[in-house]
């Protein structure tokens, strides 16, 4: 997986994307970690994304308080 990090000069194939929602996680994983990957829609994705928007939003609130 190519992170931020990643090389500039591209010219790689591109077999998956990761969705937005699902970046924090994989950006913890350690070597030699397995993954799974899921064929979602971009209306999946939005999903996932606008929840874990709400997730936050809550928790930071609680920590507010």
């Amino acid at each position: 997986m190519l992170m931020a990090d990643r090389q500039t000069t591209g010219g790689y194939p591109k077999i998956a994307q990761i969705i937005t929602a699902d970046l924090h996680r994989v950006a913890q994983l350690g070597p030699k970690q397995s993954i799974h990957f899921e064929i979602v829609t971009i209306k999946q994705a939005e999903q996932a994304y606008f929840q874990l928007e709400q997730q936050l939003r809550l928790l930071e609130t609680l920590l507010q308080n």
